[in-house]
C-alpha cells in the first residue's frame, strides 16, 4: 500500500507538469518541453511530442538524409543547434510559440521557431521552421511571435529597413 501511495503521488506529480496552465506563462515550459523532446527525438517515443503529420514529414526528411544527394534542413531537427545562445517564448491560450537562437557545427548562426498547441491536455509541437543567418545578417525577431502574418511583417520592415 505504502509504494502505490509513493507511486500515485509520483504519477500525479509528473502529469501536473504535462498540464497547460495560466501561471506557467513566464516559466519556461515550451523550452522544458522542446528540452524533454530532444532526449526522445528520432525515437518512437517522440510521437507524444509532435503533430502526426509533422512526425510524418519528419521521418521523411530523416530518410532522404541518408541520400548523399539530398539534404534537407528540418533532418537535422533538433539537433542542429548544437549551442543554444537565447530563446524567447509566448504562450496564449493554447497556443505557445518558441524561438531558440544558437549556431550549429558549422559555426552558423540559426534559429528554431516551433509553434506548439494543446491536444489532449499536453503541449504538442505542431509547426517547425528553421532559418539560417550568415555573419553580417542580423536577426529580426527579437521575440517569440506565432502569428506567421506578423513574423512576415516584422521581416519586411527589417529588410525595409536595411536598405
Amino acid at each position: 500500500m505504502k509504494y502505490l501511495t509513493v507511486f500515485l503521488l509520483f504519477f500525479i506529480t509528473a502529469c501536473s507538469g504535462s498540464l497547460p496552465r495560466e501561471s506557467d506563462q513566464g516559466n519556461d515550459i515550451l523550452m522544458k518541453k522542446f528540452n524533454n523532446y530532444k532526449t526522445l527525438a528520432k525515437a518512437p517515443a517522440e510521437s507524444v511530442f509532435l503533430a502526426p503529420d509533422l512526425q510524418a514529414f519528419l521521418v521523411k526528411s530523416r530518410i532522404k538524409k541518408k541520400d548523399p544527394v539530398f539534404s534537407d534542413m528540418f533532418s537535422k531537427f533538433p539537433d542542429e543547434i548544437i549551442q543554444v545562445s537565447d530563446h524567447r517564448e509566448s504562450i496564449q491560450g493554447n497556443t505557445g510559440c518558441l524561438m531558440v537562437n544558437g549556431i550549429n557545427a558549422e559555426n552558423i548562426p540559426m534559429d528554431y521557431y516551433i509553434i506548439y498547441a494543446v491536444k489532449n491536455e499536453h503541449w504538442i509541437i505542431e509547426k517547425i521552421q528553421v532559418e539560417y543567418f550568415s555573419d553580417e545578417t542580423e536577426r529580426y525577431l527579437t521575440e517569440a511571435v506565432c502569428d506567421q502574418e506578423e513574423k512576415d511583417r516584422l521581416w519586411l520592415k527589417h529588410v525595409e529597413s536595411t536598405q
